[in-house]
């Protein structure tokens, strides 16, 4: 067999039987025999899943959505298994097939080569005793040299199909790790989500209510229905306001939510284009402090930070591991347009760069007020926010 197949099952098997063995610990729920009744079940719960992202947002309901999707992804692991294992044994005839034709082809050439000079038309002419003789020669050849073209055309048909089969075991081994990935990441978010609310509703709704009014407030301020006030021109490095010490309305603890906006377009910005790097920080953005699967930390500006190293990195712009794993925050918002930060060694806030200070606040649904300062910029069109503070 060739070294690259082998490979490539090798691949297969491993996925297989190591990467989602622990499925088959408990009963196989799609037939190996019979993949329609697995696929039937895999529609059904398919359609469960639509329903129940349409009904109220409970902590049962999502606790039965998360067992839904865990239990489709598996049924859709044990699908491209059994895919896999027959997809190797096709792969395995076709191989056998291909190595037997190449073999004959080889043979064949070399005997055409022979035949090719012996029975050239002007030979056989001059060797026959007869012109029925000449013709019967001359028909042989043509026999044989159509077999050869037949014999060349089905080794081509083996290897294209041979080659399909091929790539499309590599796509599926692909998606068998993708599933195995999806698998571990809905266990993951509903462990999370157990865990951060010891399984009791209300502190789930109490939970979904602040992270929904905190982001319905900041969304209400760029929108320009905060209440502001405007202090007057601030210097960069000046001090502008300190972070809240504890938790505060609808926020769950100490921190500076900064963000960067452009007044013109109602555009959010990356603050890691702005910021300077080179700056002491931990990263706390991903599922622990530390851990390989935080958010980019990388700045590359030349403006100063609002708050003093060393920083502690929470969550990043855009498409962060919160708005991809936490599942209260994902069933919100996919897109974060700032970075969560706070100082290890001082509550104070500073302007980024010189401009225009304001003071706001926010009157959100519970009635608690969220506060925030706004810097706009002696450069065109740019505004810096930083909510979470007094002043």
């Amino acid at each position: 067999m060739r070294p690259s197949l082998m490979r490539l099952l090798a691949i297969a098997l491993f996925l297989l039987f190591f990467v989602t063995g622990y499925v088959y610990a408990q009963e196989p729920l799609c037939p190996k025999d019979n993949l329609d009744v697995c696929n039937q079940t895999i529609n059904k719960l398919q359609v469960k899943l639509d329903q129940l992202r349409t009904e109220k947002n409970t902590l049962s309901n999502k606790i039965s959505y998360y067992n839904s999707q865990i239990q489709l992804t598996t049924l859709q692991i044990q699908q491209t298994e059994i895919q896999i294992a027959s997809l190797s044994k096709q792969i395995t005839d076709l191989e056998s097939r291909l190595t037997r034709l190449s073999e004959l082809f080889r043979r064949r050439t070399v005997e055409g080569y022979r035949l090719t000079v012996e029975m050239e038309p002007l030979t056989l002419l001059l060797a026959s005793d007869n012109l029925s003789n000449f013709m019967t020669q001359l028909e042989y050849l043509r026999t044989i040299r159509l077999n050869d073209r037949k014999l060349m055309l089905q080794v081509e048909e083996t290897r294209s199909n041979y080659d399909g089969q091929r790539t499309l075991a590599q796509l599926l081994a692909r998606r068998l790790e993708t599933q195995k990935q999806s698998l571990d990441q809905s266990k993951k978010e509903k462990e999370y989500l157990l865990q951060v609310t010891g399984n009791e509703e209300k502190r789930y709704q109490d939970m979904l209510s602040r992270a929904l009014a905190e982001y319905e407030a900041i969304q209400a301020v760029f929108s320009g229905k905060g209440k502001e006030s405007i202090v007057g021109e601030i210097k960069e490095g000046q001090r502008i306001a300190s972070i809240i010490s504890k938790e505060s309305c609808n926020s769950d603890g100490a921190h500076l939510h900064f963000t960067v906006k452009d007044s013109q377009s109602n555009n959010t910005h990356n603050p890691f284009g702005y910021l300077r790097g080179g700056i002491n920080y931990i990263n706390c953005s991903g599922s622990s402090c530390g851990s390989s699967d935080g958010d980019a930390f990388a700045p590359g500006g030349n403006w100063l930070w609002p708050i003093d190293a060393p920083i502690k990195f929470t969550q990043g712009y855009g498409s962060t591991w919160a708005t991809r794993n936490d599942p209260i925050i994902k069933s919100l918002y996919s897109f974060h347009d700032g970075i969560d930060i706070m100082s290890n060694s001082s509550s104070e806030v500073k302007a980024v760069k010189t401009g225009v200070l304001y003071r706001g606040a926010f009157t959100v649904r519970s009635g608690c007020q969220l506060r925030y300062v706004k810097v706009k910029h002696a450069e065109a069109n740019i505004e810096t926010y930083y909510f979470h503070v007094n002043y």
